[in-house]
């Protein structure tokens, strides 16, 4: 089958979805972060507790967690500004309709 060489296009519904859905999966990757904090953390005790390792050689990871984490939020409120931006772009040609 040949190719074509035809450009896409793509409308706002399509990139509202886009922005939309990157939004939504920025959300469960924060919630997945907050989890992973949570069992490191208490890991982290339980650990001191049974074998006295100190907290601190968890630092390390706690840190790449936030730094993780930041990215993720970061990225969220773009999407979430972009999201919003686009939707009132929708509405405004709905309303034109």
């Amino acid at each position: 089958m040949p190719k074509s060489n035809t450009p896409k296009t793509y409308d706002i519904y399509d990139i509202y979805d886009v922005q939309s859905l990157a939004a939504v999966d920025m959300d469960w990757m924060e919630t997945s972060i907050e989890l992973i904090r949570a069992k490191v953390k208490k890991l982290s005790k339980r650990l001191e507790e049974s074998y006295g390792v100190h907290s601190c050689s968890f630092t390390e990871l706690e840190t790449m967690i936030d730094m993780f984490q930041y990215l993720a939020l970061s990225r969220n409120d773009y999407h979430q500004q972009q999201e919003k931006a686009y939707k009132e772009e929708m509405d405004a040609l709905e309303g034109n309709k």
